[in-house]
């Protein structure tokens, strides 16, 4: 007699549990990851923005002091990650220097908090992180 067989068994369930288990702990990792570097590439763009309103700024002043912190339309969003301020020495007539920093905690290993001066340069508070920060 032949007999028709319906359903699964609970082994074949198990092994279907645990291949979507296996998949998932290698998944997220990779998916926050992509996150963070999303949300550090939106603030580093930011940081960009507000370097290149001070240049305007200082081109009709001829001097940083006076200019305020622009709140460029990217802050928006990123303000939940971010919080974008001078750093503690606020802008001098020839200087200045934005940070961004993270307002949450940051994978290991993080970037910190990232700052541009008026020169271009690029900084990171993670000691030798800077240049792969900034790619």
């Amino acid at each position: 007699m032949l007999f028709l067989r319906r359903g699964f068994s609970l082994v074949e369930l198990l092994i279907v549990v645990a291949i979507i288990g296996i998949l998932a702990a290698i998944a997220v990792p990779s998916y926050q990851r992509h996150i963070e570097a999303t949300r550090r590439a939106a603030a580093k763009a930011c940081l960009m923005e507000m370097a290149m309103r001070m240049e305007r700024g200082y081109a009709s002043a001829m001097s940083y002091a006076d200019v305020a912190l622009p709140a460029p339309a990217c802050v928006g969003d990123n303000a939940r990650f971010y919080g974008f301020a001078f750093t503690a020495d606020q802008p001098t007539a020839v200087t200045y220097r934005i940070s961004a920093t993270p307002t949450a905690a940051q994978p290991s290993p993080g970037c910190g908090t990232l700052e541009l001066d008026q020169a271009g340069s690029r900084y990171s508070s993670v000691a030798d992180a800077a240049a792969a920060c900034w790619r």
